[in-house]
């Protein structure tokens, strides 16, 4: 397993318009609809990933490696291309909550599957949502390293991302330095809410902070069933 590839090779790759960019590589969808993904930079003190070869459907673990000239350097990998949408800026205002749970609850899944994995830069530009199938997708594994009983550090930080899209995406209103939000008149949205600030994560936190808010929210103005109906002014 590996291909060494010469420049003539990388440049014929780089050719083409990336599909997805972040600080360590781009990535180039191929014919067969995988992702080349070829770092930016070839550092000495990369090393072969532990989990080439391993399959997950909800995880863009490695398939090949791509080495320059010899298998001294390490340029890139090749991975399976996951459908999802970027949720950096907050979910989308006509997403169902009931998928987004269910979505949520199959990611507590997913990496509950592997408690010896430290996920480490487990944030929301390595993640994407998948709004057919309500379920968040993995797409980056460059610093994932074999650390036993990590999974209680992977499901806080993945808590920690949500209810960062969720808040600063779809509840801030623009210009609100002050994060006076109305829910934190609800002593217990309130409470989850300065834990989150305090980084004081937990392994439920974005479910719990979700399925309060929507109680919160229907007590103020009747049924809710979408993102965006989350959001209330201070009127209310």
């Amino acid at each position: 397993m590996g291909n060494i590839l010469e420049f003539k090779d990388l440049e014929k790759i780089r050719v083409a318009e990336p599909f997805r960019s972040d600080k360590v590589a781009n990535e180039y969808l191929t014919s067969d609809n995988n992702l080349i993904r070829l770092y930016h930079y070839m550092l000495d003190e990369r090393k072969k990933s532990s989990f080439l070869g391993l399959v997950d459907e909800d995880i863009a673990f490695p398939k090949d490696i791509y080495y320059y000239l010899d298998e001294k350097h390490i340029i890139g990998y090749l991975k399976p291309l996951l459908k999802g949408v970027d949720f950096n800026q907050g979910f989308y205002k006509r997403e169902d909550i009931e998928n987004l749970l269910k979505a949520y609850t199959k990611g507590i899944e997913t990496i509950s599957k592997y408690p010896n994995i430290m996920m480490y830069e487990l944030y929301k530009e390595s993640m994407v949502y998948n709004t057919l199938e309500s379920k968040f997708e993995f797409i980056t594994t460059d610093s994932w390293r074999l650390e036993k009983d990590s999974l209680s550090k992977n499901l806080k930080q993945f808590n920690a991302e949500l209810m960062y899209a969720l808040i600063y995406g779809n509840l801030n209103e623009l210009g609100n330095l002050q994060n006076n939000f109305p829910f934190l008149e609800n002593q217990s949205l309130k409470k989850l809410y300065e834990m989150f600030k305090n980084h004081e994560y937990t392994d439920s936190m974005f479910g719990e902070f979700l399925t309060e808010l929507v109680d919160y929210t229907e007590h103020k103005k009747g049924k809710v069933k979408k993102i965006g109906e989350l959001k209330i002014s201070k009127n209310n």
